[in-house]
């Protein structure tokens, strides 16, 4: 990956590049974001950067031996770590738990705006408390020891140090205080508060903002050519920077929303408690940016209810059949009430984002939708 291929972010690609050019670049930068911002790309960008043998002025060539097996992430001279769990083929294959879990990295890294669940289930691993381990800091030192083999550097992509274990942080601590001259560390955090201080203090930190409106609008359109202006429009306002949430609102088409929301909405109305469990269970089994995908739907039909309601002009945010359920939606609850489930799905999405427990907290937020709805 290149700097060319995020969109965006001039700024910060010209100073990144300008420090590698100029060799003022330092051996442990720590890029930091929310999920669904660039981290993970700007790491393999100056990763490539700094291992390319013909850069150019802002950026790496791309065409080079170097930029080549980067781009299959097979150079000798990068190294990833990352969470992992038991990686159930290493002993059969004979090989520790990181070199079975490189091929399904390379694969899992075609999309590197994920996070840590969706990690998890690439890898397989239900449990989904993945750390990185002593071993693989030790692995690190080791693969560290020796010279470059192919140009002037060694480089390591740690992403998400949030998850090193305290010994394993601990046990990297003395390689990040003094590395080696020609050794360079990229760390990639989604929650840099939850890094361990000595970790953190040891790093050249750099924030990554969420896309902009207008650079999300370009990212959407060159992933998306058949999608309508108007949908990418709509996609980026409600994703609000996180470019792997627009790419799950870019791709559902409405209705694979709609039936689930009407039967969830119909539950609570009629006291069924059941289905209100099932639709709670679905839910929690679901990715974190599908629970939020889903959420953004809701929100948007109660606001379409709302201006349904008050006889306003839905500007197209939904489609004939949604505005009939809006339009009797609209008759049964009050203003108020359609206010306050507003609130409810608004706070719903708020502790999701704090972890919150997805099948609890959508039972909890069902519950409530009830009781508004049957306000006197």
């Amino acid at each position: 990956m290149k700097f060319s291929d995020i969109i965006g972010y001039q700024p910060i690609k010209q100073k990144l590049s300008r420090l590698v050019i100029e060799k003022r670049a330092p051996q442990v930068q720590l890029f930091s974001g929310e999920e669904g911002s660039p981290i993970l790309p700007f790491a393999l960008a100056w990763a490539t950067l700094l291992l390319c043998k013909n850069k150019k002025e802002e950026d790496a060539c791309g065409v080079c031996t170097s930029c080549q097996k980067i781009e299959k992430y097979l150079h000798p001279d990068l190294y990833f770590l990352f969470p992992i769990g038991n990686v159930t083929k290493a002993k059969a294959l004979k090989k520790s738990p990181v070199a079975a879990a490189l091929p399904l990295w390379r694969s899992f890294l075609k999309n590197p705006y994920q996070g840590l669940q969706a990690w998890a289930s690439h890898l397989d691993n239900q449990a989904k408390q993945l750390t990185i381990t002593t071993a693989q800091i030790e692995e690190t030192i080791e693969f560290l020891r020796t010279h470059p083999l192919e140009g002037d550097y060694k480089v390591v992509v740690l992403w998400l140090p949030e998850h090193m274990s305290i010994p394993a942080a601990n046990k990297l601590l003395k390689t990040l205080e003094e590395p080696s001259s020609h050794v360079f560390f990229i760390l990639a955090s989604h929650k840099v508060d939850d890094i361990l201080a000595t970790v953190s203090s040891r790093t050249s930190p750099l924030t990554i903002p969420p896309f902009s409106d207008g650079d999300m609008v370009k990212a959407l359109q060159k992933k998306y050519p058949a999608t309508s202006p108007e949908k990418v429009q709509q996609v980026t306002r409600m994703a609000r920077g996180n470019f792997l949430l627009a790419c799950e609102l870019a791709t559902q088409e409405d209705d694979r929303f709609f039936q689930p929301f009407a039967a969830w909405m119909r539950s609570a109305y009629a006291h069924q408690y059941e289905p209100m469990v099932e639709m709670a269970d679905t839910f929690s089994k679901s990715t974190p940016v599908q629970q939020k995908a889903w959420i953004l739907y809701a929100l948007r039909l109660m606001r379409a209810t709302l201006m349904a309601q008050q006889g306003a002009e839905q500007e197209g945010l939904a489609l004939t059949p949604h505005e009939t359920f809006c339009q009797k939606l609209g008759h049964t609850l009050s203003f108020q009430q359609i206010e306050a489930i507003v609130n409810q799905l608004e706070t719903m999405s708020f502790k999701l984002s704090r972890n919150a427990h997805a099948k609890v907290l959508f039972l909890a937020t069902s519950l409530a939708v009830e009781g508004i709805m049957h306000q006197g």
